[in-house]
């Protein structure tokens, strides 16, 4: 869901405080019998007694036809104002209202061009007043004001404009957009349309493209809770896929904005946890097509965004614990509340419930909730998976196979961060055999080209556990041979590597750092480096210089070349020979 973003670098509007004085002198040198008809209009609207309401009014927006002047706006606004409060008693003036919002869909009128500097307060502040027009109680004045506020992306000025005036630009009427309270005041009326379905979703299509617009509006929208409010308005009434689709969307927004921290508390209160679940819950109901799994898999995102919290009560509200379910092998588990297939978007859901775990894991709260629900077993199984029963197995035995690579790199990506925090699970489950036999599968001569991201990432889980300096993590390795495993896949590389391959340049380096760790303490160990692992390190430290500021990596590998050496010092008498 790639919202697009207008270009949020806009010219600044310069505005300044005219006094009414100066205002009036203005409009009187271009047309003061324009200033004082308005000024009639007010008068005469302000009498309860005339009949001629009406036909005053029809008049006047049919003079405005192609659109208001700058200069009128505040005389303007105060019209509508008044007309507005008639509205509940009298209805007919709602009509009023309806046609003077559609000339409001027009850009607004120059006279000349200072007019946009000299009365941009009065145009921010008339913008501002129409967002207070939701409060009238009539359904079409609402949806035009909604509909106002979309046509200010996409409306052009009239054709039949006179020469003498101009329409303002697009990028103007959305700076005004932002300088006045219209988006926080659309969203304090989505409370009082909840039995208006159809208005509700236009004020949430109107929402979602405020909040795609700028980060202004989406920090307009969050100080009045605006994250908050949508989240758990998101379920109310008849649950719909187009109200809860756009309501993700704007809280997808509010999460990308630089007020992103702000929306991340408003989320994480227990209530918005709870309606994420429930709407979570709701779609796996109802889940039937590609647009129904690309739904699930936005809440998914969402939740994952505000797990980085750590006062996020995901854990507290048994979401995560939903949610964790699924990790395990659907196909095979006859207790999922969703059958998951091979479908792209299934794909997607379990790759994202992978990277969740990756998020979750920096709170310590969630490793039991990790235990009870053996995400350590699972992520080793996809490390490493099961032959799969011939009925699970897709049509395309090549597309099982890529699903089956793309879960293999995400779960290993999950378990270098997660094993180190759950050292003691994952050497219960052979974490180390297991790492160990992908190691050889991936350096077989006839491992295809594509294994060299699981062997990077591979070498990047054995780095991140044998940095603990844990005794029982590293002898475990060197009993089953991980030394000589782990030399001979270095020689390999070093014989046969591109000096610009940035991948290769980070796992040789790494591999040396695992061979520092493991012989540094033990000389049985340092032994077992053998001449042939140090005629190896000096070839490094020869050619090692060349390119160590090429930014490649090759200044760290040069650094774990020289720790490597360091680690095996009762063995370099072959060094010193060279």
């Amino acid at each position: 869901m790639d919202s697009g973003k207008l270009d949020r670098v806009k010219p600044e509007i310069p505005v300044k405080n005219l006094s009414a004085s100066h205002k009036i002198k203005h409009c009187d040198e271009v047309s003061p019998k324009s200033y004082l008809d308005l000024s009639k209009v007010i008068r005469l609207l302000e009498d309860p007694l005339t009949e001629r309401h009406l036909f005053v009014l029809k008049k006047l927006l049919k003079r405005n036809h192609s659109g208001f002047l700058l200069r009128e706006l505040a005389d303007i606004s105060q019209i509508l104002n008044i007309c507005a409060e008639k509205v509940s008693d009298q209805p007919k003036y709602a009509s009023v209202l309806c046609e003077a919002l559609e000339i409001c869909r027009f850009p607004f009128l120059k006279e000349r061009t200072s007019d946009e500097l000299i009365y941009a307060q009065d145009a921010t502040e008339f913008l501002s007043n129409m967002g207070r027009l939701m409060r009238v109680p009539h359904a079409e004045v609402q949806e035009h004001v909604v509909e106002l506020v979309k046509s200010f992306f996409s409306s052009d000025a009239p054709t039949d404009l006179p020469e003498e005036l101009q329409a303002t630009s697009a990028v103007y009427r959305l700076q005004l957009l932002e300088r006045s309270d219209l988006p926080k005041t659309l969203l304090l009326s989505m409370a009082a349309l909840q039995n208006q379905p159809s208005i509700k979703l236009q004020l949430l299509q109107t929402l979602q493209l405020l909040s795609s617009a700028s980060d202004m509006n989406c920090t307009m929208i969050l100080d009045a809770g605006g994250a908050e409010m949508i989240c758990l308005h998101m379920n109310d009434g008849e649950r719909s896929c187009q109200v809860l689709l756009c309501s993700l969307e704007i809280l997808w927004n509010l999460l990308e904005s630089r007020s992103k921290e702000e929306a991340m508390t408003q989320l994480s209160s227990m209530e918005c946890v709870v309606s994420l679940k429930e709407a979570f819950s709701f779609v796996l109901e109802i889940t039937s097509g590609g647009s129904d799994l690309q739904l699930r898999n936005y809440l998914l995102v969402i939740t994952t965004l505000i797990a980085g919290n750590p006062n996020c009560p995901l854990i507290e509200s048994l979401f995560a614990k939903q949610l964790l379910g699924f990790i395990t092998f659907p196909e095979l588990n006859s207790f999922s509340v969703q059958k998951l297939t091979h479908s792209r978007e299934d794909l997607k859901m379990r790759k994202l419930l992978l990277n969740l775990l990756f998020v979750m894991c920096r709170n310590v709260a969630a490793l039991q909730l990790f235990r009870e629900e053996l995400v350590m077993v699972n992520l080793l199984q996809l490390v490493n998976p099961p032959v799969a029963y011939p009925e699970h197995r897709p049509a395309s035995p090549h597309c099982f196979i890529t699903q089956q690579e793309e879960l293999q790199l995400q779960a290993l990506d999950g378990l270098a961060s997660i094993a180190p925090v759950m050292l003691h699970d994952y050497m219960s489950c052979q974490g180390n055999t297991c790492l160990l036999l992908l190691l050889e599968r991936c350096t077989n001569k006839d491992a295809r080209v594509s294994r060299m991201a699981q062997l990077q990432r591979c070498i990047r889980v054995l780095r991140s556990v044998t940095a603990l300096g844990d005794p029982a993590v590293n002898q475990d390795l060197c009993d089953q041979g991980a030394i000589n495993q782990l030399l001979g896949s270095l020689i390999l590389m070093e014989g046969g590597y591109d000096e610009d391959d940035v991948i290769a340049v980070e796992m040789m380096s790494n591999i040396q750092l695992i061979l520092s760790e493991l012989c540094e303490t033990d000389l049985h160990r340092k032994e077992l480096f053998g001449s042939e692992g140090v005629e190896m390190v000096v070839r490094f430290l020869k050619k090692g210089p060349k390119k160590f500021y090429s930014g490649l990596g090759h200044n760290k590998l040069m650094i774990s070349t020289v720790d490597c050496v360091w680690s095996v010092q009762p063995n370099c008498a072959c060094a010193e020979k060279n």
